[in-house]
């Protein structure tokens, strides 16, 4: 293979041509390996010719997965910049899930060979995790490197300098043609799909109060391969518990006087689970019932919009006897305190669940952990603010 490599230019054909075409699965792999060693050696001319050839691999799904896969991690190590990269990998990260740690080497390299201000590359990797959930847990690390005064110059807001942890909450509105609202949230590596239906018929228990009202409820649910060992289908306990919660906070953001004889269901459907179902479910809810209820108002069903606030909510810790916001598995795992706070948009209290799973915890953790918890749900009412005001805009 070296010296294919060393024959540069000249041998892009023929291992393009095996790369494509070869007999065997780990030969087409060395020819990959060998373009990307010519194309770092000249990225201004061969790696951009090399580049287009292995796009061209990479999507034709009539080549093995891992071959595909091997050409979309080539692609990123071929990448000269972040936004080159981050435009590359925003198609390819759901597509390819193993290319996101190559992903975030070759950005964290990017990065540290680019601007000396420590404060500027801190900026730019949370600016990239900010747009590409998936590279939180690998760019970590690059971000920490940073140093401390760099980070806290990036959280630092506010007259008063008061510092506000950083929250990774992506709401995305998803086209449907049967459900009136439809999001995708991703809170770290945890991804949930949630849809809100309309439909013209209350509880019988609602039918006969005066005056008359509506209904939000909600149903959720784990699917299969959201967890590394298979979710059996069904709700069990943990799922009916924690439906009635998000049933109970979405009630806090509406008047049901204002959408008589409607009822308005919520699914959330967790897709990939890493800690934090159930809040990053209120979030990505609160969003599709807006949606469902301005839908209701366009169709004549209600007339006046229900909203009168946001509702949001987020997890809070204390692991190893510090407050830790936005927990997810590794470390609701280890936390010796678990919290979860949902808020209205005006940041005041709906809901508290709170426990010590291996130790107690006194009021003054208990008041530090909701004024974190405030900083975290301020950020997520900002980004679902900013999505319905795109989607309505």
């Amino acid at each position: 293979m070296q010296k294919l490599v060393n024959m540069g230019g000249q041998a892009i054909s023929k291992l393009v041509d095996k790369a494509f075409d070869g007999t065997h699965v780990e030969q087409r792999g060395w020819c990959i390996v060998a373009l990307t060693r010519i194309g770092q050696k000249d990225p201004q001319k061969s790696g951009k010719n090399i580049g287009e050839e292995l796009k061209k691999l990479h999507n034709n799904p009539n080549h093995p997965m891992l071959v595909r896969t091997w050409a979309a991690a080539a692609r990123v190590n071929l990448a000269q910049s972040a936004d080159e990269l981050l435009a590359m990998a925003r198609s390819l990260a759901n597509r390819f899930p193993a290319i996101n740690r190559p992903l975030g080497k070759r950005l964290a390299k990017i990065f540290a060979a680019g601007s000396g201000d420590a404060k500027k590359r801190a900026e730019q990797m949370l600016a990239a995790v900010s747009r590409m959930w998936q590279l939180r847990k690998v760019l970590t690390p690059a971000i920490l490197a940073v140093g401390p005064k760099a980070l806290l110059e990036v959280m630092v807001t506010g007259a008063e300098g008061t510092i506000v942890p950083l929250v990774e909450a992506g709401i995305e509105v998803v086209g449907a043609d049967a459900a009136a609202g439809n999001v995708m949230v991703h809170s770290g590596d945890t991804c949930v799909l949630c849809t809100a239906s309309i439909a013209s018929e209350v509880p019988g228990w609602l039918r006969d109060q005066k005056p008359p009202r509506g209904w939000v409820t909600a149903e959720y649910n784990m699917l299969p391969g959201s967890t590394i060992e298979r979710k059996r289908r069904g709700t069990d306990g943990r799922g009916s518990e924690i439906q009635r919660l998000i049933a109970r906070v979405l009630r806090q953001s509406v008047d049901l006087e204002k959408m008589p004889g409607l009822l308005i269901t919520c699914d959330c459907d967790v897709i990939r689970a890493d800690g934090g179902t159930r809040t990053a479910s209120i979030n990505g809810a609160f969003v599709a019932l807006a949606l469902a209820l301005s839908a209701a108002r366009e169709r004549g069903l209600i007339s006046e919009n229900p909203i009168v606030h946001e509702v949001a909510a987020i997890s809070v810790g204390i692991v190893e006897g510090e407050v830790v916001l936005d927990l997810d598995y590794a470390l609701d795992s280890r936390a010796q305190v678990d919290l979860n706070v949902a808020m209205t948009g005006e940041l005041e209290l709906v809901e508290i669940q709170g426990t010590g799973e291996t130790a107690h915890f006194s009021r003054a953790q208990l008041d530090e952990m909701l004024d974190v918890a405030t900083d975290g749900i301020r950020q997520i009412v900002q980004t679902q603010r900013s999505v319905l005001s795109a989607r309505f805009s």
